[in-house]
Protein backbone atom coordinates (compact mmCIF):
# COMPACT_ATOMS: atom_id res chain seq x y z
CA UNK A 1 0.00 0.00 0.00
CA UNK A 2 1.53 3.23 -1.10
CA UNK A 3 1.33 6.66 0.44
CA UNK A 4 -0.88 7.63 -2.51
CA UNK A 5 -3.93 6.08 -0.82
CA UNK A 6 -3.37 8.28 2.24
CA UNK A 7 -2.93 11.33 0.02
CA UNK A 8 -6.21 10.49 -1.73
CA UNK A 9 -7.93 10.19 1.65
CA UNK A 10 -6.64 13.65 2.61
CA UNK A 11 -7.87 15.31 -0.58
CA UNK A 12 -9.98 18.23 0.55
CA UNK A 13 -10.88 21.61 -0.96
CA UNK A 14 -9.18 23.25 2.05
CA UNK A 15 -5.79 22.21 0.66
CA UNK A 16 -4.37 23.87 -2.43
CA UNK A 17 -2.25 20.75 -3.02
CA UNK A 18 -2.04 17.22 -1.61
CA UNK A 19 0.78 15.09 -2.91
CA UNK A 20 3.52 12.61 -2.21
CA UNK A 21 7.30 12.54 -2.08
CA UNK A 22 7.76 13.63 -5.70
CA UNK A 23 5.59 16.71 -5.26
CA UNK A 24 7.28 17.54 -1.96
CA UNK A 25 10.72 17.20 -3.56
CA UNK A 26 9.71 19.48 -6.42
CA UNK A 27 9.23 22.34 -3.94
CA UNK A 28 12.97 22.52 -3.22
CA UNK A 29 13.42 26.22 -3.98
CA UNK A 30 9.93 27.41 -4.76
CA UNK A 31 7.18 28.91 -2.65
CA UNK A 32 4.77 26.24 -1.42
CA UNK A 33 1.12 26.41 -2.49
CA UNK A 34 -0.01 26.76 1.13
CA UNK A 35 -2.01 25.29 2.63
CA UNK A 36 -0.75 21.95 1.39
CA UNK A 37 -0.02 18.42 2.60
CA UNK A 38 2.48 15.79 1.48
CA UNK A 39 2.34 12.11 2.46
CA UNK A 40 5.62 10.19 2.73
CA UNK A 41 6.24 6.51 3.43
CA UNK A 42 8.88 6.84 6.16
CA UNK A 43 9.78 3.17 6.48
CA UNK A 44 9.01 -0.31 7.71
CA UNK A 45 10.33 -2.09 10.79
CA UNK A 46 9.97 -5.82 11.43
CA UNK A 47 9.41 -7.12 14.93
CA UNK A 48 12.31 -9.34 15.96
CA UNK A 49 11.30 -10.32 19.48
CA UNK A 50 10.39 -13.86 18.51
CA UNK A 51 12.43 -16.29 16.42
CA UNK A 52 11.44 -16.19 12.76
CA UNK A 53 10.07 -19.72 12.51
CA UNK A 54 6.55 -19.26 11.19
CA UNK A 55 7.57 -17.47 8.01
CA UNK A 56 5.36 -14.52 8.95
CA UNK A 57 6.59 -11.27 10.48
CA UNK A 58 4.84 -8.39 12.15
CA UNK A 59 5.74 -5.24 10.22
CA UNK A 60 5.28 -1.71 11.54
CA UNK A 61 4.87 0.94 8.84
CA UNK A 62 5.21 4.67 9.46
CA UNK A 63 3.82 7.43 7.26
CA UNK A 64 4.64 11.10 7.65
CA UNK A 65 2.30 13.89 6.64
CA UNK A 66 3.99 17.23 6.14
CA UNK A 67 1.66 20.19 6.44
CA UNK A 68 2.52 23.65 5.21
CA UNK A 69 0.51 26.69 6.29
CA UNK A 70 1.14 30.34 5.54
CA UNK A 71 -0.21 33.26 7.44
CA UNK A 72 1.64 36.56 7.30
CA UNK A 73 -0.71 38.46 9.62
CA UNK A 74 1.95 38.37 12.34
CA UNK A 75 5.70 37.79 12.27
CA UNK A 76 5.71 35.68 15.44
CA UNK A 77 3.71 32.89 13.80
CA UNK A 78 0.67 32.81 16.09
CA UNK A 79 -1.72 33.16 13.14
CA UNK A 80 0.01 30.35 11.22
CA UNK A 81 -0.07 28.19 14.37
CA UNK A 82 -3.82 28.76 14.70
CA UNK A 83 -4.34 27.76 11.07
CA UNK A 84 -2.20 24.67 11.65
CA UNK A 85 -4.56 23.48 14.41
CA UNK A 86 -7.47 23.37 11.96
CA UNK A 87 -5.49 21.43 9.35
CA UNK A 88 -4.17 18.97 11.93
CA UNK A 89 -7.75 18.34 13.05
CA UNK A 90 -8.73 17.54 9.47
CA UNK A 91 -5.71 15.24 9.21
CA UNK A 92 -6.54 13.38 12.42
CA UNK A 93 -10.24 13.10 11.52
CA UNK A 94 -9.34 11.48 8.18
CA UNK A 95 -6.48 9.19 9.25
CA UNK A 96 -6.67 8.11 12.90
CA UNK A 97 -8.58 4.84 13.12
CA UNK A 98 -8.62 4.29 9.35
CA UNK A 99 -7.37 0.93 8.02
CA UNK A 100 -5.10 1.88 5.10
CA UNK A 101 -5.21 -1.55 3.43
CA UNK A 102 -6.56 -5.08 3.98
CA UNK A 103 -4.85 -6.76 6.91
CA UNK A 104 -3.50 -3.53 8.40
CA UNK A 105 -4.24 -2.29 11.87
CA UNK A 106 -5.98 1.11 12.01
CA UNK A 107 -3.61 4.07 11.80
CA UNK A 108 -2.71 5.77 15.04
CA UNK A 109 -0.83 8.95 15.80
CA UNK A 110 2.84 8.40 16.62
CA UNK A 111 4.38 11.90 16.89
CA UNK A 112 4.28 15.45 15.61
CA UNK A 113 6.94 18.12 15.31
CA UNK A 114 7.80 21.49 13.87
CA UNK A 115 10.10 21.21 10.86
CA UNK A 116 10.57 24.87 10.05
CA UNK A 117 9.06 28.33 10.44
CA UNK A 118 10.22 31.07 8.13
CA UNK A 119 8.66 34.21 6.64
CA UNK A 120 5.17 33.35 7.86
CA UNK A 121 5.33 29.79 6.48
CA UNK A 122 5.13 26.94 8.98
CA UNK A 123 6.14 23.36 8.10
CA UNK A 124 4.85 20.67 10.46
CA UNK A 125 5.09 16.87 10.30
CA UNK A 126 2.72 14.38 11.91
CA UNK A 127 3.60 10.69 11.78
CA UNK A 128 1.11 7.83 11.77
CA UNK A 129 1.76 4.15 12.39
CA UNK A 130 0.09 0.92 11.33
CA UNK A 131 1.16 -2.71 11.53
CA UNK A 132 0.43 -5.86 9.58
CA UNK A 133 1.61 -9.44 9.24
CA UNK A 134 3.45 -10.46 6.10
CA UNK A 135 5.68 -13.22 4.83
CA UNK A 136 7.09 -11.43 1.77
CA UNK A 137 8.75 -8.01 1.52
CA UNK A 138 7.37 -7.58 -1.99
CA UNK A 139 3.88 -7.56 -0.46
CA UNK A 140 4.81 -4.54 1.65
CA UNK A 141 4.36 -1.98 -1.12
Amino acid sequence: MSAAALAARLADPSFRQVGGAAEFGALADSAPPAPCAFVLHLGDDAATKEPFTSGVQLVARMYGVILCVRNVRDAAGAAAAADLVAFRKLLFDRLVGWEPFDGAEPLHFARGRLLKFEAGVQWWQDDFLTSFYSSRPEAWT
